[in-house]
């Protein structure tokens, strides 16, 4: 047996791990197939159809609960917020006046800081920015009109908001 081992470089410490490898399989087997431990042992299914019942009951319950006031005053609190958000939303796309704090240089600025700009949107800052790097930069503001999208009444938007130092 040794020599058998030997031959295809088995070591005594790999032998011994298929031995109990072989030796926990052997046992494996025959604990499944004596009906030593029947199937219906590890059934759980009663248990969790009682489970499944009780949350059910306890949703029920609480669907059904009535709110009492301080509930009722905190959802009226949410609802209002909301609506005032959501119709923020809408007044700020329907008059698409947007209020910039600083000067944007063009010659430095990022995609999403072009974006700030009245009228400019992400495939025209990206014009921009491509524009600004076949160019080399902008010399003077002037230059911007150059970008395929932005002619006289864009420039006129924006040009307070913009700078090329």
């Amino acid at each position: 047996m040794k020599e058998l081992l030997s031959r295809f470089g088995i070591t005594a410490r790999e032998t011994v791990i298929i031995a109990v490898l072989v030796f926990c399989l052997t046992g494996g087997l025959i604990i499944k197939y004596s009906g030593w431990n029947k199937p219906d042992d590890f059934d759980y299914s009663g248990p969790d159809k009682q489970f499944e019942e009780k949350t059910k009951q306890d949703f029920d319950l609480l669907k059904n609960q009535s709110l009492n006031e301080l509930q009722k005053e905190r959802s009226d609190e949410i609802k209002k917020t909301a609506d005032s958000l959501y119709s923020g939303i809408e007044n700020q796309s329907k008059n698409k006046v947007i209020k910039i704090n600083r000067i944007i240089n063009l010659n430095n600025a990022y995609s999403a800081d072009l974006m700030l700009l009245p009228g400019i949107g992400e495939v025209i800052a990206e014009r921009i920015i491509e524009y600004r790097e076949k160019t080399g930069g902008f010399k003077k503001i002037e230059e911007i009109k150059n970008v395929k999208g932005i002619g006289d009444k864009k420039f006129e938007m924006i040009k307070a908001f913009i700078t090329v130092e």
